[in-house]
């Protein structure tokens, strides 16, 4: 065959589905990926006996050598000789030729012939050996794996589980808006927090070294020493200590607490004492005034103080009542006040909520669904005992509000009185209740952390390097660019050096644009190094961000362009991940059983043990055609669509191997089986996504339980498009989760799992 005709007649070879996660499966065990420093790596020419390139951890295609055949080395009737003519050269002596590919890269008169060569499997490197000592080959190398580039882990922090032991199992107020999540970025400071009630125990461990004297407007003179325990409960759910190792968990445990005591032991005082103690209390420094305190009535008194301290820049909040019908009461319902609505653990209004001008909600709980907090030594607490105790009431409400304005607000000490409380109703998650309800939604205060974020602009890269031969054609780099804020940031990109051979590239991603958290963008660069002769160059990428209050970010990525006449050997980039090699599960003796799924459903399956989840005994699961499970069986969902955050998925326990919208009824099999190592295993092999694009949109994965609580998700082959997917698990009605990565249109949040890799979950990972 001539090589023309070869060229343009050649296809590549397809591997089994089987075949492919078999060869994932070997490879994956022997390598794991290793970061590639810039965009090419290259050894300059060297003698015929350079040793083979040592291979330290980086992934190739086993079975397969790239080779690039220098064109005038080759006889003169190759295009009549075919393939047989690569024969007549040393280096190929021995080699078979079966399975040669002609890959078509550039057409470049000066550029070799660029093969791909079939040999056995852990032969590759002895080959390319053997391969340099030939004078005729211009280089010989592994058919190195490649993957997408993705942002810093970062920018899905670690959500921090702390060793408070109340937290995980009692605290559900503060897993529902996000705490663990606000904390990773933010753990606040010493802002000043006023918390007008009953006073506060001075001598609990949780508030130690963090306690203002304060006043007592009830005995004048006397320490504002707590004698019924609501101020003390409520000062604990704003800034309780963090990882101490006792107790609960506050939501801003850096802030400063200066206690106003205008409550006496009924939990009963005057408006003119509160009034007095707001004044004093904006007097004092304070920043945040809490009022969890209620009355029927309005007041000048209290009007005035109201206006006063808002008049200093100082957040008021206040709770609505616990009476409902009726509308929110005083001074919650001043203008000036935030009024804060009571939720329980659905994000649903509790029955005791009042209703009207709210403008936000928080977690209140019922009799059911109670607040742990702190509480005073010597009164006694039936439900939880010295130190600590329960609640229920729109007081606990307003005290998440604080703490998550005291947390916000420590993240950007410039932002205004008003812009605080926009940042909070803007970030609050929407329930779909009425407004009358829950105002503008249930209080996000990981969204209010991230939003209070300084927006920035992070790139993928700090540099940019190359390395190609004389006459080469023009090539792309991408670089991502990324802001850890939820608040906007608007770029530009221009080239400052090198433009005659570099260029911001035109297309869907233009040179300018916005970003914000979990919407990244990438910016294209074209280098065209064909008519630059052997020589070093430099040039450089300008980013300029502008943030929303107008101060800028500037930023410089280098990008140097090393142009050679000749390489002897050249190695592609590879992004390097940190993984886990695949741990495929295979099937015990009595085999696998196939379950017949259509477009999204669903089928309920026993386990062959008991699947001890912490507290939890799960002995069923439900299976879904769209790549994940519920637990137990009898809760059932709807599969679609995707979403981003546990409390906006329909399940309430859930492991997601791979929630696409996938179709088994188009191809591929779902089975269930015990494997060798005693895991429960759900696998889809090849299902294509109900939308395929292409026939390489298909999904090779495994969901594998352990009786010891370890959940394994093993990824064979992954989609070629990725529309919109979740990956990770959730339970506790979604308090606690591991979100490994999602994306859903323009949202784009952590580091999907590729192909060959085995994520493991344990039950210390859902925060």
């Amino acid at each position: 065959m001539k090589i023309d005709a070869f060229l343009s007649s050649r296809k590549l070879k397809k591997r089994s589905p089987i075949a492919r996660w078999t060869v994932w499966l070997l490879v994956w065990m022997l390598l794991t990926y290793a970061p590639a420093q810039g965009r090419v790596q290259a050894a300059d020419n060297g003698p015929a006996s350079d040793p083979p390139p040592t291979i330290t951890g980086a992934a190739y295609a086993p079975g397969e050598v790239l080779v690039g055949v220098r064109r005038d080395a080759l006889p003169s009737s190759r295009d009549s000789d075919g393939i047989e003519a690569f024969g007549t050269l040393p280096g190929f002596a021995g080699l078979s030729l079966a399975g040669v590919e002609v890959l078509e890269i550039t057409d470049a008169a000066n550029a070799p012939l660029f093969l791909r060569l079939r040999v056995a499997e852990g032969a590759e490197m002895a080959t390319i050996a053997r391969l340099q000592a030939d004078p005729a080959i211009a280089f010989a190398e592994p058919n190195w794996m490649a993957h997408a580039a993705v942002m810093n882990t970062d920018e899905m922090p670690t959500p921090v589980l702390p060793s408070d032991p109340l937290f995980r199992a009692n605290q559900w107020g503060m897993q529902r808006i996000g705490a663990p999540r606000a904390w990773a970025i933010s753990q606040g400071s010493t802002i000043r927090v006023a918390v007008v009630d009953s006073g506060i125990d001075f001598n609990h461990p949780e508030f130690a070294g963090r306690l203002l004297p304060g006043k007592n407007y009830v005995t004048p003179g006397a320490t504002p020493q707590d004698d019924s325990g609501h101020g003390t409960h409520v000062s604990g759910i704003i800034g309780a200590a963090l990882n101490n190792g006792e107790g609960v968990a506050g939501l801003a445990p850096q802030v400063l607490i200066d206690p106003r005591k205008a409550l006496d032991s009924r939990n009963e005082g005057s408006v003119a004492n509160i009034a007095l103690a707001i004044r004093e209390a904006a007097d004092a420094g304070a920043k945040i005034i809490n009022l969890s305190v209620t009355s029927k009535e309005p007041s000048s008194v209290l009007e005035s103080a109201v206006n006063y301290a808002v008049g200093k820049g100082i957040l008021l909040v206040g709770a609505v009542g616990n009476s409902a019908p009726n509308p929110v009461w005083w001074p919650a319902a001043y203008a000036g006040v935030v009024a804060v609505a009571a939720t329980d653990r659905s994000d649903q209004r509790t029955y005791y909520s009042h209703t009207g001008a709210v403008d936000l909600a928080a977690p209140g709980g019922l009799s059911s669904q109670l607040i742990h907090s702190t509480w005073p030594t010597g009164i006694n607490c039936p439900t939880v005992g010295s130190n600590y105790c329960t609640a229920s009431g729109t007081s606990m409400s307003a005290a998440y509000v604080s703490g998550a304005a005291a947390l916000a607000w420590s993240t950007r000490p410039d932002l205004s009185l008003v812009q605080i409380k926009n940042l909070l109703l803007e970030t609050a998650r929407k329930t779909g209740a009425p407004s009358t309800d829950v105002g503008a939604g249930r209080l996000d205060v990981q969204a209010a952390v991230r939003q209070a974020l300084l927006s920035d602009v992070r790139t993928s890269r700090a540099q940019i390097a190359g390395l190609v031969t004389t006459g080469s054609p023009a090539y792309t780099e991408t670089l991502t660019l990324d802001n850890p804020s939820g608040d906007l940031i608007f770029w530009q990109a221009a080239v400052v050096s090198g433009n005659e051979w570099l260029a911001v590239q035109p297309g869907a991603q233009n040179a300018n644009g916005s970003i914000r958290y979990g919407e990244p963008v990438q910016v294209s660069l074209q280098v065209s190094p064909t008519f630059l002769p052997a020589n070093d160059y430099s040039g450089a990428l300008r980013i300029i961000g502008t943030r929303t209050n107008n101060s800028q970010v500037n930023l410089t990525i280098p990008v140097d362009l090393r142009v050679r006449s000749t390489l002897h050997r050249v190695y592609l980039s590879q992004t390097g991940w940190t993984t886990t090699p695949l741990q495929w599960q295979m099937a015990d003796a009595q085999g696998k059983e196939p379950v017949q799924m259509t477009d999204s459903s669903s089928i309920g399956l026993p386990l062959p043990f008991t699947f001890n989840l912490e507290s939890q005994a799960v002995t069923t699961v439900r299976l879904y055609s769209d790549g994940f499970m519920t637990f137990p069986a009898s809760e059932s969902v709807d599969a679609l669509p995707v979403a981003c955050t546990p409390d906006a998925t329909p399940a309430q326990q859930a492991i997601y191997g791979w929630w696409a919208d996938l179709n088994p009824s188009l191809g591929g099999s779902v089975s269930i089986f015990t494997s060798t190592s005693g895991a429960f295993v759900a696998e889809f092999l090849d299902v294509p996504l109900a939308s395929a694009a292409t026939a390489a949109d298909r999904v090779s994965f495994q969901i594998a339980l352990f009786p010891d609580g370890r959940v394994k998700l093993n990824y064979a082959a992954l989609p070629k498009t990725v529309g919109d997917v979740a990956v990770g698990m959730e339970m506790n009605e979604g308090l606690l989760s591991s979100r490994i990565a999602c994306r859903k249109g323009n949202t784009s949040l952590g580091a999907l799992p590729v192909a060959g890799q085995t994520i493991t979950l344990e039950t210390t990972d859902l925060r």
